[in-house]
């Protein structure tokens, strides 16, 4: 859907969750369940299917996390069980564990650089963000540093995004008593911490926008809203909000079900939007009564 409302279809339905859009625009990876949940990457310019994980990739006693990109666009991460496996975006080679505990580490972005990955786990009753280190000299076996708590409260946590420039992290917190999109810094080294609401009236899944100073993220009636935001040396700054134009709603169940393409000018969502006009179309229902009567008048009945 591009920024004028107007929908291309890019896949036929499936009951697959995702979406999300490599870094470099060219594929995109979907989450199905076969019969548990597995990762599929379509090439977007054959749109030709590899699935690259079997029947592994995540239990079903959580919310499926979502595949995450590398930023080169070569690998993905993604939950298996009580891990997180980083394995290659073509269906080449194993996966590897980058991070393995019991708190069922769910992976979302990756800092600019490809060195940090954000994550959420459930280390108590509710989940809190985490990121973790990753020496990535040999793309193939990356080795990982020691988990470190970016935010744990007893409230819970989930979805930290990366901003394109590494500076912060937009996440999903019921905090206020709703779930909200907050915005924090990556670090306060040198400056001051602080955080800023950037959702109205709930919000989860943020997602943003490399090509521009925009954040997106998914209201609980499943609209996606997209904010205009400014920031300064040591201060975020969101600023007008709006809905993408043209949807009803991507829909209220685990997902995102949308993310956005590189250009920034088009989203990829899950679900059947139909491209609307000007034009007035005139319906017409017809009610059939007495439908079996129907069926035996003109079949006849053998004894």
């Amino acid at each position: 859907m591009d920024a004028a409302g107007k929908t291309k279809s890019l896949l036929p339905p499936t009951g697959e969750l995702g979406p999300r859009v490599s870094p470099d625009g060219k594929q995109l990876a979907v989450m199905l369940r076969s019969p548990k949940w597995d990762i599929k990457v379509y090439d977007l310019q054959r749109g030709t299917p590899t699935q690259i994980t079997f029947n592994r990739a995540v239990s079903s006693f959580r919310p499926p996390g979502l595949p995450t990109w590398t930023p080169d666009s070569r690998h993905i991460v993604y939950r298996s069980g009580d891990s997180i496996q980083w394995i290659r975006a073509d269906g080449a080679g194993e996966s590897q564990i980058v991070v393995k505990d019991q708190s069922a580490p769910t992976p979302y972005s990756f800092s600019p650089d490809g060195k940090r990955l954000a994550y959420f786990a459930w280390a108590g009753e509710t989940p809190d963000l985490f990121t973790i280190a990753l020496d990535i000299s040999d793309a193939e076996h990356p080795k990982p540093g020691k988990p470190e708590v970016f935010l744990q409260t007893p409230a819970s946590e989930m979805h930290p995004a990366f901003s394109p420039n590494g500076r912060w992290i937009a996440y999903q917190s019921d905090d206020s008593g709703v779930s909200e999109i907050w915005v924090r810094p990556f670090s306060t080294s040198g400056r001051p911490a602080g955080k800023w609401k950037v959702s109205e009236g709930g919000g989860g899944f943020p997602v943003w926008s490399k090509a521009g100073r925009q954040l997106l993220y998914k209201k609980r009636d499943g609209v996606v809203m997209l904010v205009d935001y400014e920031e300064t040396a040591d201060s975020f700054h969101p600023r007008s909000t709006r809905p993408w134009p043209g949807i009803v709603s991507t829909g209220v169940d685990l997902g995102p079900h949308f993310d956005l393409a590189p250009d920034g000018k088009r989203l990829v969502i899950k679900g059947d939007f139909t491209e609307r006009d000007e034009r007035k179309v005139n319906l017409h229902a017809t009610m059939m009564l007495n439908w079996f009567d129907e069926v035996r008048r003109r079949v006849p009945v053998r004894k």
